[in-house]
């Protein structure tokens, strides 16, 4: 379900489902599907099982509307652009699921996140200056077929984006399920304070805090990860992970 805010934008009533699920962070419902499995049924069955193509995009859409409703109102663009910004994004996840390399739900949607991302500056790109960026002074990210084949495509990427997307994917499946929410929402969703405390049932001050706390544990995992990484992948991701964790406890 959607709501409307007050200039008009319609975000996603249930941010966890940034994290892969629907409702709680925690997938509690015995019916549910992982998204994993939605695309492996896709994959492998008959005739590319359109059914499990229609329930896994119906699945992405509200993370993925949200992530894009927000860059775009902070551009000062129109809902049209929003609403063209989704469809090709959809259009362009169709076409890359085939090489999508995601093994957990949360891979798939950091995955599709990316290619939202790279599909709005696509159309920035075509339809004004470069002012119009998706990250204040950031540059977008190309994620393309997967996590790791991207990096380094283009001069304004930072890769480390790109390979940390990955990395806090693999991260986040192993944490508990309100830890995961939590880093889904600050460092990929852009979710602001009092958003992720309402989602979690605390005040913004105690999400803060909580983000806080968790950033030893959070550099220790990623640490580990990056560890199994070549050289220069690693360096770009630590190097990402570092600013972005001090925007975060900053912002």
């Amino acid at each position: 379900m959607t709501i409307g805010n007050d200039d008009g934008y319609e975000c996603e009533q249930r941010p966890a489902d940034v994290a892969g699920h629907d409702g709680e962070p925690h997938v509690g419902c015995s019916d549910r599907v992982d998204l994993t499995a939605l695309l492996d049924s896709h994959r492998h069955g008959d005739d590319g099982d359109d059914a499990a193509l229609e329930r896994l995009l119906a699945r992405l859409e509200p993370p993925l509307r949200r992530f894009l409703a927000r860059r775009v109102r902070a551009m000062g663009r129109d809902l049209d652009f929003v609403q063209d910004a989704m469809q090709q994004s959809l259009v362009a996840i169709v076409l890359g699921l085939h090489g999508c390399r995601a093994q957990t739900d949360a891979e798939l949607v950091a995955w599709a996140l990316g290619v939202a991302r790279n599909q709005l500056a696509e159309l920035l790109r075509r339809e004004g200056p470069w002012s119009d960026s998706l990250d204040d002074d950031q540059a977008p990210v190309v994620v393309g077929e997967s996590f790791h084949t991207s990096a380094g495509q283009c001069d304004d990427v930072d890769p480390g984006l790109d390979v940390l997307l990955g990395v806090v994917g693999r991260i986040s499946a192993a944490l508990p399920a309100k830890a995961a929410a939590l880093l889904w929402m600050r460092l990929i969703a852009d979710y602001e304070w009092h958003e992720v405390g309402a989602e979690l049932g605390i005040s913004a001050g105690a999400a803060k805090l909580r983000f806080q706390r968790m950033q030893v544990s959070l550099r220790a995992h990623v640490r580990e990860q990056l560890s199994e990484l070549p050289e220069p992948e690693r360096r770009s991701a630590q190097a990402w992970l570092t600013r972005q964790l001090g925007e975060v406890i900053d912002g």
